[in-house]
């Protein structure tokens, strides 16, 4: 395959427009299974007023999971890959996770450990097409 792909470090860069989302990790995974039932390839997550919404939707039926969390910024909506999130959060031994999402829904989410010393379990997941 021959693309023109960006450095590493614009990919990880956390941009000016982003926004921070820290949510539990077991919490997270157990709305992602639920919605692994209805939801085929992907799925849209929604961050806005204190709520991170994952909805999942196909031909087989429709979910809808709310997760409370801290989240004061702009209202932010991405569809990501259900399964690249679930194999993350799979790995990831931390109790909570931090999704940087930024302004541009065409940029990748960045997911970490809340703990900002761990650096070294850094995902970045591109989206998909809404």
């Amino acid at each position: 395959m021959e693309a023109k792909f960006p450095g590493v470090d614009q990919v990880l860069k956390r941009r000016e427009g982003h926004a921070d989302v820290e949510v539990g990790t077991e919490p997270l995974m157990a709305s992602a299974r639920r919605c692994k039932m209805a939801a085929t390839n992907s799925v849209k997550i929604d961050a806005l007023d204190n709520k991170l919404v994952l909805l999942g939707e196909s031909e087989r039926g429709r979910i809808e999971e709310v997760l409370e969390v801290e989240y004061n910024h702009p209202a932010r909506a991405v569809r990501l890959s259900l399964n690249y999130v679930m194999q993350f959060v799979e790995t990831c031994e931390a109790e909570k996770l931090v999704m940087s999402i930024d302004s541009n829904d065409m940029a990748g989410v960045l997911f970490r450990p809340a703990m900002e010393a761990d650096e070294t379990h850094v995902c970045c997941i591109m989206p998909c097409k809404m």
